[in-house]
């Protein structure tokens, strides 16, 4: 074939594949033509359609958002204080809990059925005239929310919302009610984003704005700033409550306005947007269409190699993110994990030390300090570790928080922690360049000879219960787990196998340990004590298995089982007319829920005919806030109820004076380890004798327990201490032996 018949048929297939192109792209702008028509008929037929879609949508989000508010105050209106409270009662309660006020609430408040209102921050005002104060004590809905006005209280422009409360015979005898600033609405509400220009408006009966991008609008009636044939917009809006309208704004730009009421509320939302943003969306699709032709090859080429390269790098980061502990670039928990279980599989021959570290009080530190400082003195903790472990194979990994993992091979477990203990001095030296004081703790388990790959998570829980056994002893730094402690496991997994049945078996029992006056030196009361008789291991003292139980929750079960037995004993007691002496239960640690355990006591005791002057409820310290709010909540409920309450170990917390000063218990119980020979000081005695004296001036009667020698008594006389306990009178006692011991000494 010659030359020119190559160059001919290349022409050819050149201009075939011009004429191609040429007819492709005629068809391609003639499809883009024909979709362009389409969309804008299509376009002009739904738009009033969709803006009310977008404005039916946009009313239901902020009725949810009102509905929220509702919700929030009706964890206020159902608390027990509304049942059968005062009011001054009730007013107390209402700025008492100010803490646990939603923050988009200006202030919650509550009114009696005069419009008389106290506020949670202690201000004072009359509401009767208020729309939303006659719709829940006139009209007698059990919900309202205003229209907006400006707040008595605050004296800000806010949108009122409130809930009926009622006594305990369902009458109603007020509301309770919050107030949410309009602007907090309205930067809600301004979130909404409509387009390039559009906006959403909310307006109340009155035509006056609740929410508008013009803060200076609010509560204020703009019926010229939308104008449509002469007929005022707004007055419009009002009237029809739901619809569309074409108009002109002021600024003479055409304009669609479609608008729904929010249900529930007096307010009506509104979305505008302006008609040339319809137009705009026209000409961007067609640009949009022309533009493809030339882009579209171009495009799919760059987002195939950008999509290659994109997904390479979030692969990349996603795989060092889970590998990596950002704070502090150790091993994550699960990198950890999976590379130390690795470890130990190619080495079954080797022996490894597992280590568990934590600082101690770290959520303390870190509310007290702040996230940004103590973040610091975890990456200072995290290169200790890298200390600790140096020179040794095997890996740290950051588990969450505070806590961090490691393990490394070592030879033998005794050389394994002299270099420890060396290296835990160094460590000693670098946190004290912290400038947070802090203390760290750690629990440290080795694997044995006879146990070739053993699993991480089986030395991690031993390292971890090696570590509890430290507590908050500072002169322990660190407990190596030892064959003692896995026995102690094996109990404990063992006890709880079987505490439910043991409970339906009635395996538990209660004993009373007599309380004696040192006036008369009579009985004058009694504590109840739990015990187990257990088919393997005989009777067991709460030593055994109470620690257990308040680990996993099933105390709470326990103390109301007590709780029914000592009911039924005294009932049975009254019944057969003998005499009777009060006796104290306690209440662990696990009931923190005032309200919820009030009301599951009283069922229970609700369901015998004994007075309670009979019943003492012993409580324990606490040290959080938190803790010290819920006693004092707890203590009031039981006070209400007649039960008297001691506050039980008093001495063995962290804040024992200022828990006397802020809670109102009835009886100081000193713990036992203040008369404790190896505790008894000349110091000592006079601690107690002030102790002592300062419980007579608070008014309260003093309790000591564990008293077991006539030096003891004599003492005790002798500083006017109300009541003792202890083995020197009585031992704990069964029941039977408890009621001849009540007959032979009340």
């Amino acid at each position: 074939m010659g030359t020119d018949t190559i160059q001919v048929k290349s022409r050819i297939h050149s201009v075939t594949f011009m004429m191609l192109v040429i007819l492709l792209a005629l068809l391609f702008f003639s499809l883009c033509m024909f979709s362009l028509r389409i969309i804008r008929q299509s376009t002009s037929k739904h738009y009033q359609t969709d803006c009310m879609n977008l404005a039916d949508a946009y009313s239901y989000a902020v009725s949810e958002l009102i509905n929220m508010y509702l919700s929030d105050l009706k964890t206020f209106s159902a608390a027990d204080i509304f049942k059968s409270g005062s009011g001054g009662e009730i007013n107390d309660w209402i700025r008492m809990h100010d803490d646990r006020r939603p923050q988009y609430f200006l202030t919650i408040y509550y009114a009696d059925t005069k419009g008389n209102l106290i506020s949670s921050t202690g201000l004072s005002a009359n509401i009767k005239d208020r729309d939303y104060f006659k719709q829940i004590i006139l009209e007698k809905n059990d919900t309202a929310v205003d229209g907006g006005t400006e707040s008595r209280i605050s004296g800000k422009l806010a949108l009122h919302i409130a809930r009926a409360v009622y006594d305990k015979n369902k009458e109603c005898i007020g509301l309770i009610g919050g107030e949410v600033e309009l602007t907090t609405i309205q930067n809600i509400v301004n979130k909404i984003k409509i387009g390039k220009n559009g906006y959403s408006f909310i307006i109340n009966r009155n035509g006056e704005f609740i929410s508008y991008p013009d803060e200076n609008m609010l509560t204020l009636k703009n019926s010229s700033s939308i104008s449509f044939n002469n007929i005022h917009s707004i007055d419009f809006i009002i009237s029809r409550k739901s619809g569309y309208l074409q108009a002109t704004s002021i600024t003479g730009v055409p304009v669609s306005i479609a608008f729904k009421p929010i249900s529930g509320t007096p307010l009506i939302l509104g979305v505008c947007i302006p008609e040339e943003e319809v137009d705009d969306l026209y000409n961007s699709v067609m640009k949009i269409q022309l533009y493809i032709v030339a882009i579209l090859i171009i495009g799919v080429l760059f987002g195939l190699s950008s999509e290659i390269l994109i997904l390479r790098k979030v692969n990349e980061r996603n795989r060092k993110s889970a590998e990596l502990d950002k704070l502090t670039g150790l091993y994550s928990r699960s990198k950890f994990d999976q590379l130390s279980q690795e470890l130990i599989r190619k080495n079954p021959d080797k022996l490894f030390m597992y280590i568990d570290a934590d600082i101690r009080g770290f959520k303390v530190l870190n509310q007290m300090y702040g996230t940004v400082r103590t973040d610091l003195m975890l990456v200072l903790f995290a290169d200790c570790l890298k200390l600790v472990t140096q020179g040794f194979t095997g890996y740290i990994g950051r588990v969450y928080a505070d806590r961090f993992s490691c393990l490394v091979e070592i030879d033998n477990e005794y050389a394994a922690m002299s270099v420890f203990r060396k290296k835990l001095k160094n460590v000693e030296k670098e946190i004290k360049k912290s400038d947070i004081v802090f203390y760290i703790k750690f629990g440290i388990a080795f694997s044995l000879k006879n146990e070739p790959g053993v699993s991480i998570q089986a030395l991690a829980g031993r390292a971890s219960f090696a570590k509890a056994t430290i507590k908050n002893n500072l002169m322990y730094k660190y407990a190596v787990f030892t064959p003692e402690m896995q026995r102690q496991i094996n109990e404990e997994q063992e006890i709880e196998s079987c505490m439910e049945k043991a409970l339906s078996n009635g395996e538990f029992f209660v004993i009373y340990q007599p309380k004696i006056s040192l006036k008369t030196e009579k009985i004058i009361g009694a504590e109840a004590l739990v015990r187990w008789r257990n088919p393997k291991f005989g009777v067991m003292a709460p030593a055994k298995f109470i620690p257990t139980f308040e680990k996993n929750g099933f105390i709470v079960d326990l103390d109301f089982y007590v709780y029914d037995m000592v009911f039924g004993f005294l009932q049975r007691e009254l019944d057969a007319h003998r005499p009777v002496v009060p006796v104290s239960l306690n209440m662990s640690r696990n009931h923190t829920n005032p309200e919820q355990f009030i009301s599951q006591f009283i069922n229970l005791f609700e369901k015998y005919s004994i007075p309670p002057s009979l019943i003492e409820i012993e409580i324990i310290e606490r040290t959080s806030e938190t803790g010290k709010l819920m006693l004092l909540e707890l203590t009031k409920l039981l006070h209400k109820h007649g039960f008297n309450v001691a506050m039980d170990d008093f001495g063995s917390g962290e804040s024992s004076l200022n828990m006397l000063n802020t809670i109102p218990v009835d009886v100081i119980k000193f713990d036992q380890s203040f008369l404790n020979p190896g505790n008894y000081t000349e110091k000592t005695s006079g601690m107690i004798t002030k102790l002592v004296e300062l419980g007579k001036q608070l008014d309260k009667e003093t309790v000591f327990e564990g008293v077991e020698t006539k030096e003891q008594i004599d003492f005790l006389k002798s500083i006017q201490c109300d009541q003792v306990q202890g083995y020197y009178y009585s031992r704990p006692l069964c029941e039977d032996d408890f009621i001849a011991y009540i007959r032979d000494h009340i």
